[in-house]
């Protein structure tokens, strides 16, 4: 018999029914391929991005919304702290690694962090053009900022105070130069346009600064050490047991605060799994509904069809042929949705996360074989109400 010729001439006939019943199953699949990628990279993305942080530094606030702002970005940060408060921390013999992060100006809604050029040999980054900043007001942008931005090198821009473009104030007494582009690297680094910690101090000088290197070393030079601020150190230790002793010497003084990374990013993942557990009931709840349409759909093309499928049986095909027709038919129907629905939420995550670093993990690439034991178990009902009636039965009704 040729199911698949039959299938579609049917499917010819009652492409509105098959089509809304396609849509709304693939629909589910594509939520469930979202989620179950969103799920596995998050955590994934997580974990790399604080590889080498051991603490965070800055001021006073909530550990999480220091942890957001300066290592994920995502967050206003929670103030600064003064560059001669943390002096003591940054020679410490415990200390494999201290990284200033200052942040509060931006660039089209980039934001521009100063920092040392350690920060791209903590994210293991590494340059595709140009080169590492060698004086303040020197921009290395990252792969993804560079693109979004159109920026290449030796252009010039102005930056803009806060960390969106919404504000009206725009620094205009100095201008940054673009010396180096990163490559992608799939991290929050991709986003950003890195310089030198000193550059956000000069741009904050409420003086008109000239565009001479010279003027700008002695600026930098008469600047008081109380106007010397960053927003946050990232710490890498050389033992475990500084974790420990750490948290507990800074938290003493009056005007700074630690994140453990580890311990927030625990925090923050059991928010995401409790918000994880109600958008998965309501997936199941979707999914039931989507199968129980395919299985209106299929019983309203059975009392339909149910005068062909008698005379098919009168012309010599065996029950089994039947309900092996019915099973093709519901199986391709679910897999069908299932490709359609893996392929929206692949594109829909690619179209708005570029520069994820994309990992595809195994419980993906089984959706395709659980549509297929979905089909059948569809199917079955069907086969179950073909069985109680024999032809005479089937011809009689028609």
């Amino acid at each position: 018999m040729p199911y698949l010729a039959l299938i579609f001439a049917y499917w010819k006939k009652n492409y509105g029914r098959i089509l809304l019943s396609v849509f709304v199953m693939s629909v589910c699949f594509g939520v469930i391929t979202v989620i179950n990628l969103l799920h596995a990279n998050i955590e994934n993305r997580l974990l790399q991005e604080l590889h080498r942080t051991h603490l965070i530094v800055g001021a006073k606030g909530s550990p999480l919304q220091l942890l957001l702002s300066c290592v994920f970005h995502l967050d206003d940060p929670t103030g600064n702290i003064l560059l001669k408060d943390v002096k003591s921390i940054l020679h410490h013999p415990m200390i494999e690694r201290a990284i200033p992060i200052s942040i509060g100006d931006s660039y089209k809604n980039h934001r521009i962090v100063g920092t040392s050029p350690q920060l791209i040999e903590h994210y293991r980054a590494s340059l595709s053009v140009g080169r590492i900043w060698k004086k303040p007001m020197e921009i290395v942008a990252g792969a993804y900022a560079a693109r979004r931005l159109n920026l290449s090198l030796g252009n010039t821009f102005h930056s803009t105070h806060g960390i969106n473009s919404k504000t009206e104030h725009t620094h205009e007494n100095l201008s940054y130069s673009v010396v180096g582009i990163l490559s992608p690297c799939g991290l929050t680094i991709d986003n950003l346009l890195l310089t030198d910690t000193s550059s956000i101090w000069l741009t904050h000088l409420e003086h008109e600064t000239p565009e001479n290197q010279h003027t700008i070393e002695a600026l930098l030079t008469s600047i008081p050490e109380d106007e010397k601020q960053i927003t946050a150190l990232l710490l890498t230790f050389k033992t475990p047991a500084a974790l420990i002793q750490f948290p507990k010497w800074i938290n003493q003084k009056n005007n700074l605060i630690t994140a453990n990374p580890a311990y927030e990013i625990g925090r923050l993942n059991a928010l995401i799994d409790k918000g994880l557990e109600i958008v998965s009931f309501l997936i199941g709840i979707s999914f039931v509904t989507s199968c129980i349409t395919v299985i209106v759909t299929l019983f309203s093309l059975l009392q339909e069809r149910k005068t062909d499928l008698a005379l098919l049986r009168l012309l010599g095909a065996s029950h089994k042929q039947i309900v092996k027709f019915l099973c093709i038919e519901s199986v391709l129907i679910v897999f069908t949705s299932c490709v359609l629905g893996m392929t929206i939420g692949f594109v829909f995550l690619f179209s708005f996360w570029e520069t994820f670093n994309w990992k595809f993990w195994p419980t993906i690439a089984l959706l395709p074989a659980v549509s297929i034991v979905v089909g059948i178990g569809i199917a079955l009902p069907i086969v179950v109400r073909t069985y109680q009636r024999t032809i005479i039965q089937i011809l009689n009704q028609s």
